[in-house]
């Protein structure tokens, strides 16, 4: 871990983060994004408030099998706090926006040095586009933390600091239910897991880390696995719809149809 920051570091950062939440809420009413994606959450997170009705399963795959609804349950307690105003949303995705920056700033310090970390941070903080991308509060939001959680854990993993296996065990648990673009940091963490228990040499460290790489695979395998649990709820209790979508998409792969698009 790097050393504790002194008053400069601390300051420089400090401005940063005020930096990121102020370009983030600035004008928050007229340039906050809501579309179809923000209007299904705030259903959701409507039910859940008015209807009592709290969701087994989240957000759709282009497979037709949903994924656990933890992303909903998070949205619909904000949304709730905020008394169903989705505007609540915008502070929501400034803040994890605020919570990326920080974290970007200490990778940059784990995997290289301090400036590095700070000048990342300076073109996260000030990057038109992801300013924009920061206003929509969609899953996608996350992926960002979620891809820089996992190469500190990995980082510090190939060190020997094990106890980082908990930190990516909690990425493998929540983020493929954000979205399905993080499935790039599982298969991240496989390759670089794999290549720990076969070639340990490569990352300069004793053999005996063999057996860490095992155990930290099967600790992030069985957090993804219990992450699943809602879904089998859903699918015991609705006569497994839920699963029948996979032989839907396989049907369609072989019909040549997918979405009712031709496949060329």
């Amino acid at each position: 871990m790097p050393k504790k920051l002194n008053r400069t570091w601390q300051l420089g950062l400090i401005i940063l983060i005020g930096l990121t939440v102020l370009l983030r809420l600035w004008n928050l009413t007229d340039l906050f994004h809501f579309t179809y994606d923000e209007e299904i959450f705030a259903f959701i997170g409507k039910r859940m408030w008015l209807n009592r009705h709290i969701p087994l399963i989240g957000g759709v795959t282009p497979m037709h099998v949903h994924v656990a609804p933890y992303f909903y349950w998070f949205s619909g307690i904000w949304l709730g706090l905020f008394h169903l105003n989705p505007l609540g949303w915008g502070i929501l995705a400034a803040i994890i926006a605020t919570v990326t920056m920080v974290v970007l700033f200490f990778a940059g310090a784990l995997i290289f040095n301090r400036r590095v970390g700070f000048v990342a941070c300076i073109f996260y903080v000030f990057s038109f586009s992801q300013i924009i991308f920061d206003r929509h509060y969609w899953g996608l939001i996350f992926d960002g933390l979620w891809g820089l959680l996992t190469l500190i854990s990995l980082n510090q993993i190939i060190k020997g600091n094990l106890k980082y296996s908990w930190l990516l065990a909690g990425v493998f648990f929540f983020a493929f239910h954000a979205d399905l673009s993080t499935l790039v940091i599982y298969l991240l963490t496989g390759i670089v897991l794999i290549v720990l228990y076969f070639k340990p040499n490569w990352y300069n460290i004793e053999k005996s880390n063999k057996t860490n790489a095992l155990k930290i695979g099967l600790l992030s395998g069985s957090a993804f696995l219990l992450s699943l649990l809602p879904l089998v709820l859903f699918d015991i209790r609705h006569n497994f719809s839920n699963s029948k979508g996979v032989l839907q998409y396989i049907e369609e792969v072989k019909s040549g149809r997918q979405g009712n698009i031709p496949v060329n």
